[in-house]
């Protein structure tokens, strides 16, 4: 995790989560490190591979997939999905 001052004086915390970099705006310091503090947790609870902001329609369809994938396991058309 990487917390800098932009140019106009805000704060802006970067950090990488399920394979994609991702950044946050804060105004004071102590939002910033709250925040910070909240994603260290959520990694030591292993939350961290599903990010808040991922739509229900896809985290279903994922999951639907390694379903499927579990129960067709000897057929070709669903092992090139």
């Amino acid at each position: 995790m990487d917390l800098r001052r932009k140019a106009n004086g805000r704060l802006e915390l970067r950090w990488w989560e399920a394979g994609r970099k991702r950044g946050r705006t804060f105004d004071r310091k102590g939002d910033a490190e709250k925040f910070m503090a909240w994603l260290l947790r959520r990694r030591q609870l292993g939350q961290a591979a599903i990010p808040e902001d991922v739509r229900l329609c896809e985290l279903v369809l994922k999951q639907a997939i390694r379903a499927a994938r579990g129960r067709f396991a000897g057929r070709d058309r669903l092992d090139t999905v």
